[in-house]
């Protein structure tokens, strides 16, 4: 390859050194565990609807169990492992968040975290559901029984009740239960799971809501540090290259009355109203003597771009 030159603007120069100083700040690392979080109780909340969507077409309704398609067991059977995975993955990446966040030996994990567990989940569902889907795993999907009774009482009025059961004895087969044996003993030998789907459905997205509180509550300057900042640099980027609205749209040329002047205007003073967190705290002495404080790496944005600042780079 031939050597050459290329000349870099001094703006990306500044635009780089900006986003390595964003990138080193403890509230990017948290802005990537909020991602992981965010993405883990999405999956989750598709899961859980796609399962309570299907449940609903029969639970609760009038619809007689022989006016669903065969294929109605083997579906409800899937999405309940989808479920059960997406929840399982998602209390994995929170109890990782806490750990890195807290300390794994803190009493955030050990004791806060704990209490908040044991208030929100019923222990013994929660284990049951845990190793359900184990079983599965292991053994395929547990035996569904899609039940419709009709039932009356005296001279009252015959009632259709549907239900979605697993079978106690048929699950009680398997060895590796542990935990969840207990729950199971406790069962009828065809028992409903739907309303234990739905009470943990709506525990881990309670848990979920109190976690990311907490997280957010406990790391808001961090948080609010890295949001500031970014925020400053790209209002400071819109001032100097930004794109006015037409252009962005695919127009041709500028709206009538349009001025470049005035676009730049109000882009600097949206940057100007915003402020800075490049500013230094400056003391005064008794003498009189003037003390600038330490630089925390990030100083003000530069109010024009100094031509000279561009480097040329060798190929």
């Amino acid at each position: 390859m031939e050597e050459g030159t290329v000349w870099r603007s001094p703006f990306s120069i500044e635009i780089e050194e900006r986003r390595e100083h964003l990138d080193s700040l403890e509230g990017a690392r948290l802005k990537l565990d909020f991602n992981s979080l965010n993405t883990s109780i999405f999956i989750l909340s598709g899961n859980g609807r796609d399962l309570l969507g299907l449940a609903s077409k029969f639970s609760k309704t009038s619809v007689h169990v022989r006016q669903l398609p065969g294929s109605f067991p083997d579906e409800f059977s899937r999405l309940l492992h989808n479920l059960l995975a997406s929840a399982k993955s998602l209390m994995e990446v929170q109890r990782s968040v806490g750990n890195r966040w807290w300390g794994k030996e803190s009493d955030f994990m050990a004791k806060e975290r704990s209490e908040v567990l044991r208030s929100i989940f019923i222990a013994d569902e929660v284990e049951f559901l845990y190793k359900l889907r184990d079983f599965a795993l292991h053994l395929g999907s547990p035996l569904l029984e899609i039940v419709t009774e009709m039932r009356s009482v005296g001279a009252g009025p015959v009632e259709q009740e549907n239900s979605i059961r697993l079978h106690r004895d048929q699950l009680l087969k398997w060895t590796g239960w542990r935990g969840g044996r207990n729950f199971l003993e406790k069962q009828a030998e065809e028992f409903e799971i739907f309303e234990v789907i739905e009470r943990y459905f709506k525990s881990v997205t309670d848990y979920h809501l109190w976690f990311w509180r907490r997280l957010e509550d406990e790391f808001s300057s961090s948080i609010e540090e890295h949001q500031e900042k970014a925020q400053e640099l790209f209002l400071w980027a819109e001032e100097f290259v930004g794109s006015p609205e037409w252009f962005r749209a695919g127009a041709d040329g500028p709206p009538v009355g349009w001025s470049a002047r005035r676009f730049r205007a109000e882009n600097t003073q949206a940057r100007y109203s915003y402020g800075s967190r490049g500013f230094r705290i400056f003391t005064v002495s008794a003498a009189g003597s003037i003390s600038v404080g330490e630089s925390s790496g990030w100083e003000n944005l530069p109010r024009r771009i100094d031509i000279s600042r561009g480097v040329e780079l060798s190929l």
